[in-house]
């Protein structure tokens, strides 16, 4: 058996599902819906990002545009309920940890409202 491309979106996927069953359990119905919930957006934009920096770890050639998915991130962790959005952001610094491990401060990085990782660089540069 192959290893998973997501390892840590996996990890995610097995953490929700142990609180589903937790007994105290998250009282927000609709936030376990799988389309079109803020969960269901916030699983898609972590395994994007996961991906963006698990190339970056096999030498895969990167473009700057795909930091975008790490935007659509920011602003789903306030959205998600105490205990889901622990879990997220236990998710979410392990893969940045590893971004910034694979990654140097870029000095040519576009000013502006961009997060932190539009201030830093493949070490191999951009494609």
């Amino acid at each position: 058996m192959s290893a998973s491309e997501t390892p840590v979106t996996d990890g995610f996927e097995k953490a929700l599902d142990a609180l589903r069953r937790a007994p105290y359990g998250v009282g927000d119905a609709a936030l376990w819906e799988v389309e079109g919930s803020v969960l269901r957006e916030a699983r898609v934009h972590l395994e994007a990002w996961e991906r963006v920096v698990r190339g970056l770890e096999v030498g895969r050639v990167t473009e700057r545009g795909e930091l975008e998915c790490r935007d659509g991130v920011a602003g789903l962790v306030r959205k998600l309920p105490g205990p889901v959005a622990e879990v997220y952001g236990e998710a979410l610094g392990e893969v940045d940890g590893r971004y910034m491990e694979l990654t140097v401060e870029d000095d040519d990085a576009p000013g502006g409202a961009g997060g932190w990782w539009w201030g830093r660089r493949p070490r191999a540069g951009w494609a």
